[in-house]
């Protein structure tokens, strides 16, 4: 459970509930699996079928090393292209804590800001002079006790993962 802490400044902090964050942290690993794995095998995919494309033409028309070269080439880039789109960049770009909270909410309509409230309201900046910092313990409280029940990790769909990577099996 979330517990206040005396300063001499305020009266008392509300600690951000570690049950959340790491639960937030399933979603944002959830998330981070999805997008960079569905990367890997369109990457895969396309691979493959620039590979399968290329023989086909190679094979139909007798092609100099010079256009293999080049073909090869393409086929690297594209390649490159996707890998850096959908597996470098999301990985470095991974939502923040705010961001992940929004969408359990969305998923989780049961909470009702209280998940986003909960986190924001537990930061040192956001403590006002006049706030009952009591109040947003019990958020805290509630918000971890409507939490326990819940897989968070629901919220992330693996469809458009699972169906990339089913074709990229076909193709490869």
């Amino acid at each position: 459970m979330s517990q206040a802490v005396e300063t001499p400044e305020r009266e008392a902090i509300v600690r951000p509930s570690p049950a959340l964050a790491e639960q937030l942290g399933a979603v944002r690993q959830k998330h981070l699996f999805v997008q960079c794995g569905g990367g890997v095998a369109l990457a895969l995919g396309a691979l493959a079928l620039a590979l399968m494309a290329g023989a086909l033409l190679d094979w139909w028309i007798e092609l100099p090393w010079a256009v293999r070269a080049l073909l090869l080439a393409a086929d690297i880039a594209l390649v490159g292209y996707i890998l850096w789109n959908y597996v470098v960049v999301p990985y470095q770009e991974q939502p923040d804590d705010d961001s992940v909270a929004l969408v359990v909410e969305k998923g989780k309509p049961e909470f009702r800001s209280r998940l986003i409230a909960s986190l924001q309201l537990t930061r040192p900046e956001s403590a006002a002079p006049n706030m009952a910092m009591i109040l947003v313990q019990r958020l805290v409280e509630e918000t971890e006790k409507l939490a326990d029940s819940m897989d968070f990790t629901e919220v992330i769909s693996t469809e458009r993962f699972r169906r990339i990577a089913l074709y990229a099996a076909v193709f490869v």
